[in-house]
């Protein structure tokens, strides 16, 4: 499952995963995050997976998707992964990016890091987004 939020200030879009993540759950947030990124104009997104408990994406999808270029490359990316094997397979996309000449984003273990990393203040004011 995944939900959007938008900090207006900083431009940031927040995309929170929980729960088990699908590949229907990351073809439904491609399609919101498409939207959304147009209508609100932001400077970063920052992906927020320290709710999500599993990932039920084969390896191979998630490969796939690794090989995508951002939706736009002057957006910073940020994910909040917390240890263990979801911050590893992270990290794995993120190689495999480098690889194909996309970006890494900035992987962190949690939102607080995270927030640090794009510079928000303490206590982000984040908005549910259409």
């Amino acid at each position: 499952m995944f939900a959007l939020a938008h900090e207006r200030r900083h431009k940031v879009l927040l995309v929170t995963l929980s729960g088990v993540l699908t590949s229907e759950d990351l073809a439904a947030m491609d399609a919101a995050l498409l939207s959304a990124v147009g209508r609100h104009r932001v400077s970063a997104l920052l992906f927020d997976l320290t709710g999500t408990t599993a990932v039920a994406v084969p390896r191979s999808k998630l490969a796939q998707r690794a090989q995508q270029p951002p939706l736009d490359p002057a957006i910073k990316r940020v994910v909040a992964a917390p240890a263990g094997e979801l911050y590893e397979i992270v990290r794995a996309i993120g190689e495999q990016q480098i690889m194909f000449g996309i970006s890494e984003p900035v992987i962190v273990h949690s939102l607080e890091e995270a927030s640090a990393a794009l510079g928000l203040d303490a206590q982000p004011l984040f908005e549910v987004a259409e």
